[in-house]
Order: structure tokens, then sequence, then C-alpha cells
């Protein structure tokens, strides 16, 4: 396909980004916008995982003339309870990450040995150890801010954005979508992030959607799948827009 600039996205409290005690999705949303415009791009196309993928929604629903067209991965624009299995599997790694003991591990090795206690998945178990780096004196730490991202949960699980002009995304309001360009939702076959019930939700904000499942995928497609996801999103970026 035609080549493309592609951007990886630190979220705040992620990677090398800045912290922050506040993780709406407003916030995090305005974070992308402004990147798009100190970069020059005009309008791009947003792929998010979990709650990047909310991150994206709420981009495309805020920031509409800036998406071109909008993917995201194993996840719905609805709110999760924190009862709900699928959530508590996210609040389980967070909860995880809090029983490596920083001050007393040599190596990733001793991290690995403290995670699998409660996370069985060693590819999981690898994920967030990218997590984990080295300082100058030799002790570990998370690049994430643990305390911020452990804090939001509440707030990353709901959802309760409001897109411009009123349109309401919260199910109250029987305006048309406000999101109009392409949009490809991907769900893990072994999941229940995305499930048919969202559907109603989903088209109510986002018009021209799809949605294809990898069948054989957890809720960590791209780790899981990455070849299947590859082909479709190149096939998603080939359609063209009218």
């Amino acid at each position: 396909g035609t080549p493309r600039r592609v951007l990886l996205v630190d979220l705040r409290n992620h990677g090398g980004s800045p912290h922050s005690g506040e993780m709406s999705f407003s916030d995090m949303a305005s974070d992308v916008a402004f990147l798009l415009e100190e970069q020059g791009i005009r309008r791009a196309v947003l792929c998010g995982h979990s709650i990047g993928g909310k991150v994206a929604m709420a981009t495309a629903l805020l920031y509409p003339s800036l998406v071109e067209r909008l993917m995201v991965l194993d996840m719905a624009p609805v709110s999760y309870e924190p009862e709900e299995p699928q959530w508590d599997s996210i609040l389980s790694v967070v909860k995880a990450m809090r029983t490596v003991r920083l001050d007393s591990i040599s190596s990733k090795r001793d991290a690995d040995a403290m995670l699998s206690r409660t996370v069985s998945d060693p590819g999981l178990r690898a994920f967030v150890l990218m997590n984990l780096v080295r300082t100058q004196d030799g002790r570990f730490r998370w690049r994430v801010n643990l305390d911020a991202i452990e804090r939001s949960l509440p707030q990353l699980g709901a959802w309760d954005v409001e897109g411009p002009e009123g349109c309401s995304v919260t199910g109250d309001s029987d305006d048309t979508a406000c999101y109009n360009g392409f949009t490809l939702f991907v769900g893990g076959g072994k999941s229940r992030f995305l499930r048919s019930s969202h559907l109603a939700e989903i088209e109510k904000q986002f018009s021209k959607f799809s949605l294809s499942t990898i069948r054989s995928a957890s809720h960590w497609i791209h780790a899981d799948e990455p070849e299947a996801l590859m082909t479709i999103a190149s096939n998603f970026l080939s359609v063209k827009q009218p």
C-alpha cells in the first residue's frame, strides 16, 4: 500500500510523556489535537487500543475535522462497571504491578517472577515489563505514572465525552452520530470488551462504522495476532471515502 508516516503516541502518564494528575478523555484528546497541530498534521488516521481506543474515539468526537478515519481495537464507547470481568482484568494488571517490590529486584526476571503470582500469561507480563526501566543508580522504576493511573481507573472505565454543538454521546440524545468518518472496530474473539450489546451505542456515535473480529485474539489483539491485525488495518486504510 501507500507508505504512511506513523506517530507512536505515549499518552500522558505513559512512556516518555509528561505526568499529570488529570486523565480525563477530553484532556487526553486535547493532547492528541495539540500534537497534530505541533507536527503540522491537518488530518490523521487514529488507531487506539483499550483505553487508548477511548482516547482515539474522544479525539474523533471532539475534533472531527482532524480525524480522517478511526480504528478502535477491542474497546467500545461505553462505561464499564468495575465489577465486570473485562474491566477487572485491567484493574488486576495495575494491582499486579503494585506487587513488584522495586527496591528489592535486581533484574526484570525478578520482576517477572513477582508478576507471575497473579498474572499467568507470560505475553502479558512481557508487555507490562516494557514499562520497567533501570535508573542511573541501578534501581528500577515504572515509566508509567502508576499512582495517577490507579486513581483515574474509575474515570477511565466511564464514558462521559460530549461532542461539539451539544452532540451528546452518553445515550441521552436523539442527535445523529457525532463522527461521520469511516470507523473500524476490531474485537478479540476471546475478549468481552466489544460485544453485540454495544452496537446501538456505537451507531449513535459513529455513523459509518464497521466491525471485524479476530477470533483467536484476546483483549491484547496487537500482541496475539499482529499479522491478522495488519491485514485488517491495511484493507481498512485502502477503502476510499466519498
